[in-house]
């Protein structure tokens, strides 16, 4: 409600602005200011998350919307998900740590039940335990060190945030684990997450390319300023210059890809 207000009070009584490109954090309550601003003829472009009800689509969701350059959050936890089911195969049980952000995020929550659902054919899996990080390596480390303190056998840790990764694999090396043998998948392709995995610490990473996202944001709203047909939907899983699931093969044929944002 906060950001809504902040829109309208901000853009759209001042007229000083003629564009938007949000970055929603509350990608449903956001909706109503985006409705407002566009209906006062101010052009708006969503990226990071599609805005509206639906968080697994990318179409747009609210009229006149301009793009939307977005991955469907599910997506990547699906690719997650059957990674650690192929990895499993061979092992019965095969424990597992599931790190989100905040199950009350729309978005988390998605990508949480999307790999449960993937697991729940797969007796041999077992969800051990499920750490709210918050995206803050200190509280991960705390979280998942509680779940070590009872399960020391742990086959793979995968979490929504290459951040949330760097407390884990800490909280693991304290408790003797060495990640190397482990499937230890993050989330961001953020610089660290990608030294992690050359260096065979960790397994993988889920895509995401902030920058070139920016850049495909910004070209959408200068377009559209410009008269010209805009794409309205750019999925930013087909748009960056590595796969979804970024793992050392891959790194391996892009040997200059850094990450596009540190952590």
């Amino acid at each position: 409600m906060r950001k809504s207000k902040t829109i309208k009070l901000r853009t759209l009584s001042s007229k000083k602005f003629d564009g938007i490109i949000l970055e929603p954090n509350d990608s449903v309550g956001i909706a109503n200011a985006l409705k407002d601003a566009i209906s006062a003829d101010i052009k708006v472009v969503v990226t990071l998350f599609p805005v509206g009800p639906k968080l697994d689509t990318l179409e747009p969701q609210i009229p006149g919307l301009i793009a939307t350059v977005a991955s469907n959050p599910a997506v990547g936890a699906k690719v997650v998900a059957e990674t650690v089911v192929k990895y499993c195969e061979s092992k019965n049980p095969c424990n597992v740590i599931v790190i989100v952000g905040q199950k009350i995020y729309p978005f988390d929550n998605l990508r949480y039940q999307t790999e449960l659902e993937a697991f729940k054919p797969h007796a041999n899996i077992k969800v051990v335990g499920t750490v709210e990080g918050g995206y803050d390596p200190d509280k991960t480390m705390t979280g998942v060190q509680d779940v070590l303190q009872g399960h020391k056998d742990i086959n793979a840790m995968i979490a929504m945030g290459d951040q949330m990764m760097v407390g884990a694999e800490l909280a693991a090396k304290d408790a003797g684990l060495d990640t190397s043998k482990m499937l230890v998948i993050g989330g961001g392709a953020s610089e660290i997450g990608i030294k992690a995995i050359r260096e065979g610490r960790w397994t993988a990473t889920i895509a995401f390319f902030p920058v070139t996202m920016g850049e495909y944001s910004v070209q959408a709203l200068a377009d559209a300023f410009a008269g010209k047909k805009v794409n309205p939907v750019v999925d930013s899983d087909k748009i960056g210059p590595l796969p979804s699931l970024v793992n050392k093969t891959e790194l391996d044929a892009h040997p200059d890809f850094k990450g596009e944002w540190a952590q």
